[in-house]
């Protein structure tokens, strides 16, 4: 099974935080054996477990997700004042 970015990223924020897995797995709620699941791309559905993650090592979304790329809505009222910059 090839392993995806996220599946990469949760082992690399492990190894740097030098938690082990089954401590990861008790602060998610979820068995060590599904938390292993998870670090080699087999993944539930569901958010829940992303935001305990980001909750875990203090991250955010994107940055769990090695998302980069900032996005701008042009003519967008989704903030109800217009475009959306940070």
């Amino acid at each position: 099974m090839i392993k995806s970015k996220l599946s990469k990223k949760l082992v690399e924020l492990r190894k740097l935080h030098k938690y082990k897995q089954k401590y990861v797995a008790k602060f998610i709620g979820v068995t060590t054996r599904v938390y292993g699941y998870w670090e080699s791309g087999r993944f539930p559905t569901g958010e829940n477990f992303i935001i305990k993650l980001c909750e875990l090592y203090g991250i955010g979304a994107n940055e769990l997700f090695s998302i980069t790329t900032k996005y701008e809505y042009p003519n967008s009222d989704i903030c109800g004042e217009g475009v959306y910059n940070e």
